[in-house]
């Protein structure tokens, strides 16, 4: 198996079919499902069975610069209440969802530099693909 580099620049996020880019320093996007994919039961004898969960719900947070012009895009999507697609790739991996909204408008501040704003999205079909 080959050894993965890993380069900020290769990573896309597509909202709605419109690039995000003018990103906060550090995480520029994060997500999670919100539950286990698998889970089991096991009673006082030892028995057990497993069971798939197919809640695939889960979140992901874009963290853009309060001076990012794709905050624009993301504060229609929340304004209209719109259910988007959303795809986040890198050379190896894809994350995407064709059920997601804005959960709430991120807080407001204003100070010495230009701050971040934290978009959380629910993802009613949150996927997570990994290739070589």
């Amino acid at each position: 198996m080959n050894k993965w580099n890993y380069d900020a620049t290769d990573v896309k996020v597509i909202a709605d079919n419109e690039p995000m880019y003018g990103y906060q320093p550090g995480d520029m996007v994060s997500g999670e499902r919100a539950n286990n994919a698998e889970d089991y039961d096991v009673d006082a004898q030892g028995w057990g069975v497993f069971s798939t969960n197919n809640d695939m719900h889960g979140t992901v947070t874009i963290n853009l610069s309060a001076g990012s012009p794709a905050n624009t895009k993301l504060m229609a999507l929340a304004n209209a209440h719109k259910e988007f697609t959303l795809s986040i790739t890198t050379p190896h991996e894809r994350v995407y969802s064709n059920q997601a909204k804005i959960q709430k408008v991120p807080a407001f501040g204003a100070g010495t530099k230009a701050g971040v704003k934290s978009w959380v999205i629910l993802c009613i079909d949150y996927n997570d693909d990994m290739s070589e």
